[in-house]
């Protein structure tokens, strides 16, 4: 995933970089397999450097290849960051987060219940 630190969208739009949600994102972690990430903040929300993915800056292509190479000579862990991002991505399904948001509406409710006493 080597995103820009500044993307703009069609039509001349701003800089997206900063809230940019890549669904690719979650695809790539519930496919289990080793990401390679750029370093935008908006990603490090997610995903984390040596503990579901390798992130790097994205104008570095040593350090990308690099990257590939130490993958490509360590399958451990490969294996180690697809497993934690297979992991880390359950708080995201749509089960999840339907679920965190119930539990929200109803602890919105019962506050409303209480102060309402």
């Amino acid at each position: 995933m080597p995103y820009a630190d500044r993307v703009a969208v069609a039509g001349g739009g701003g800089n997206t970089a900063p809230f940019a949600s890549p669904l690719k994102m979650f695809e790539y972690m519930a496919a289990g397999q080793p990401i390679l990430s750029s370093q935008l903040p908006v990603l490090r929300e997610i995903i984390e450097h040596d503990r579901n993915a390798l992130m790097l800056p994205y104008d570095d292509a040593e350090a990308w290849v690099g990257a590939l190479r130490q993958l490509s000579s360590d399958p451990v862990l490969g294996n180690r960051l697809g497993s934690q991002a297979r992991l880390d991505v359950e708080r995201y399904t749509w089960e999840s987060r339907a679920r965190n948001l119930i539990d929200f509406v109803g602890s919105v409710a019962e506050r409303k219940r209480q102060y309402a006493r």
